[in-house]
């Protein structure tokens, strides 16, 4: 997802909901009742490899290659986690 549409989806989650958005590296030492963990990614057709390497995981899909940092996006809530994603 471009950053200006990931902007658009937070400005849009903020007027339905009484929360704080954030992204999994500004969550690190913080925890919420609720957490709401997306890992959509949205690529051109012509940018998606069949057979990926590891830099390009990196490159294209970010920290939802690093185990470590989905521990953190998985261990933020307290009472609930939803996660979309595909």
């Amino acid at each position: 997802m471009a950053a200006c549409e990931i902007r658009i989806h937070v400005v849009a989650i903020k007027q339905c909901m009484c929360t704080q958005c954030d992204s999994h590296a500004g969550a690190v030492g913080d925890e919420w009742d609720y957490v709401i963990l997306s890992t959509v990614r949205s690529l051109r057709q012509n940018e998606i490899d069949p057979r990926p390497s590891t830099g390009w995981c990196w490159v294209k899909m970010g920290f939802i290659c690093d185990p470590h940092q989905i521990n953190v996006a998985l261990t933020r809530a307290r009472m609930g986690l939803i996660i979309i994603g595909m």
